[in-house]
């Protein structure tokens, strides 16, 4: 260690700081990636349940059981 010169020293030692940032960022940004993704899928399943609902929506007036009961 004593035979390098003072450029190569400060190389090595911002070398691991440098690398330590690297990885935190990319595995910051595949997380933030991975988010984006849940999250663009889970607005295809609301704006998929939004038109099978308008689709769907049924009246259950009609299917009440008629009553005796003189009104």
């Amino acid at each position: 260690m004593q035979n390098l010169n003072l450029k190569s020293k400060l190389i090595l030692l911002l070398l691991l700081p440098v690398i330590g940032l690297l990885f935190l960022s990319i595995t910051i940004s595949y997380d933030k990636y991975l988010t984006y993704t849940k999250l663009e899928m889970l607005n295809k399943v609301i704006l998929l349940s939004t038109k099978t609902k308008t689709l769907v929506s049924v009246s259950y007036t009609h299917l009440t059981l008629p009553t005796k009961r003189i009104v």
